[in-house]
């Protein structure tokens, strides 16, 4: 049966794939299952001792700057 499991590279979850064990155990050997979490860590999560971390939110965007035309003397 398919599930899905997280890509690690240096502590990192680079790529998230559909597959069976077999498959995970031959080509990306420790890779944790995560069809089972809610929500599911995805790229950019970090996973350090079993827990996975989700990356921090964007900036928030600048206030918007109105400029006013200086006025002729």
């Amino acid at each position: 049966m398919e599930q899905i499991y997280a890509i690690i590279q240096n502590n990192l979850v680079t790529n998230t794939v559909v597959a069976e064990q077999e498959f995970i155990d031959a080509a990306y050997p420790g890779s944790p299952r995560i069809d089972q979490l809610d929500p599911h860590p995805g790229i950019g999560w970090s996973y350090e001792n079993g827990v996975f971390t989700p990356p921090a939110p964007p900036p928030e965007p600048p206030a918007p700057v109105t400029i006013t035309p200086a006025l002729p003397e």
